[in-house]
């Protein structure tokens, strides 16, 4: 009997890790990083500008070349020509797949004006806790004259309240 409990117990554990698995291969990337090229060391190109999708920051390496250095926490200036948006979120977070369809639809609106991205905070850990993520979602608002940090659900209205400011900032 406990022999069998035993076995009941695993394979549902099995189950649901790869349940989680499968989620996580399953996600859509926003935009795919590129890789160095190991031949003539070329920096990675990330146009982003004109992307109607927010973007996945994927590595450091993307986040620092696109948006600001890592080890610039206190003193940072964004790297970024347009504004941003940075919606740090987790696959099993519900106020952040609540909050997405919103957040997809805005990129395509403010397309051309302001950059989405998003940060998958169990892929980049390091990255999260450097920038001081301790919830999600969390949204950071970027320009020339600094960052404003929301934490939690946003609704359309209280976004699009930030998105406008951000660019009555520029």
């Amino acid at each position: 009997m406990v022999k069998t409990v035993k076995n009941i117990t695993l394979y549902c554990i099995a189950v649901l890790l790869c349940a989680c698995n499968a989620g996580k291969n399953n996600e859509t990337d926003f935009q795919q990083e590129q890789v160095l090229s190991a031949e003539n060391n070329e920096a990675p190109d990330y146009d982003v500008t004109h992307s109607e999708e927010p973007v996945l920051i994927t590595s450091e390496q993307m986040f620092s070349t696109l948006i600001a250095e890592p080890d610039a926490v206190q003193t940072w200036r964004y790297k970024g020509e347009k504004p941003c948006v940075i919606d740090f979120f987790a696959t099993w977070c519900r106020p952040c797949s609540e909050m997405a369809p919103i957040y997809d639809a805005l990129a395509k609106e403010y397309s051309g004006k302001i950059i989405f991205y998003k940060v998958n905070v169990d892929q980049l850990k390091e990255l999260s806790l450097h920038w001081g993520i301790s919830g999600m979602p969390t949204l950071l608002f970027c320009n020339d004259n600094g960052k404003e940090m929301l934490l939690g659900y946003q609704n359309e209205e209280q976004l699009r309240l930030q998105l406008d400011k951000l660019l009555s900032h520029e």
